[in-house]
Formats: C-alpha cells, sequence, structure tokens
C-alpha cells in the first residue's frame, strides 16, 4: 500500500492511498562472477504517463516512484521472487523527462533512494511493447545520490 498528500487547487491537503500492485516491466540479473550478482526491475516510460495525477489509483511516474520505493524497503521483492537484492532501473524517452523523474525523487526523499536508477534512450517510444535488453541498459545511470554504473560490480 502506498499513500500521498496532495496540495488542492485552493491550498488544502488530502492524503490519497491505493493498494494497487506494480510490477516491474522486465526482471533481470547480471552475474559479476567472484563479485556476486545484482538483480533489477526495469520500468519502461515512453512518455505517455503525466509525471503527477491528483490520485494513485492511475498510473503516473509519481505512483511509480512510490511503489517501487515501498517495494524495496517493504523487502516484497523477497518473497515474490526470491532474490536477495533489487534495483529499479527507470529508462523514459528524452533527458528532460529523466531529469523530471530525478527531481521528483530528490523532492519525496531527503536522503534519496539510491537503488532507483534513471536514463533515456531516445527513440524509445518506437516499441509498442517492452524491448528486449537494449546495449544502452548496461552503463551509467543517475540517480539520487552519485552516478551507478550497471555494468561494474
Amino acid at each position: 500500500e502506498i499513500s500521498h498528500t496532495f496540495k488542492r487547487k485552493d491550498g488544502s491537503f488530502y492524503t490519497h492511498h491505493s493498494k494497487r500492485p506494480t510490477e516491474p516491466d522486465q526482471l533481470f540479473g547480471i552475474n559479476y562472477g567472484e563479485a556476486g550478482a545484482r538483480f533489477f526491475a526495469l520500468e519502461t516510460d515512453r512518455g505517455t504517463e503525466p509525471e503527477t495525477r491528483s490520485n494513485l489509483t492511475e498510473n503516473s511516474i509519481l505512483r511509480k516512484i512510490l511503489s517501487y520505493r515501498n517495494i524495496l524497503i517493504s523487502g516484497e521483492y523477497r518473497k515474490r521472487f526470491g532474490i536477495p537484492s533489487l534495483m529499479v532501473l527507470f529508462i523514459t524517452t528524452a533527458a528532460d523527462r529523466e531529469d523530471n523523474m530525478v527531481r521528483l525523487t530528490r523532492g519525496l526523499y531527503k536522503n534519496g533512494s539510491h537503488n532507483l536508477l534513471f536514463n533515456h534512450i531516445e527513440g524509445f517510444t518506437q516499441y509498442v511493447r517492452t524491448p528486449p535488453l537494449h546495449p544502452k541498459l548496461f552503463g551509467e545511470y543517475r540517480r539520487t545520490g552519485t552516478p551507478f554504473n550497471i555494468s561494474k560490480p
């Protein structure tokens, strides 16, 4: 379950809750040999969802960030997928949309959320379904802290 407090146009506030499940578009792991393995949830954004909405029932970037942060904190992925750790990769369509996602995450979490990673692939909107693993996925990602390169252990 996630919740968020929204501000109305009149300046008052209300809190909305959602129990709607969130599942990644892809789930994969990288074996780094002796350094171990890391597991990733891939969330693909084709630029069709707004950054925020007035509720958490409908899809938005806000809803996904809140949901994945909750999944990471609760450790639900351990039970659901049987994996020991998880990082979430948000791939979007353009640099400015990526900037907005990072800004939104920083605004929500003062201490950041280091397991939420962001990147963009120009022309990503051409895919009707989640594409196969793309070479650009295996590089450097932005996050609320220092950048993270998933190709290195």
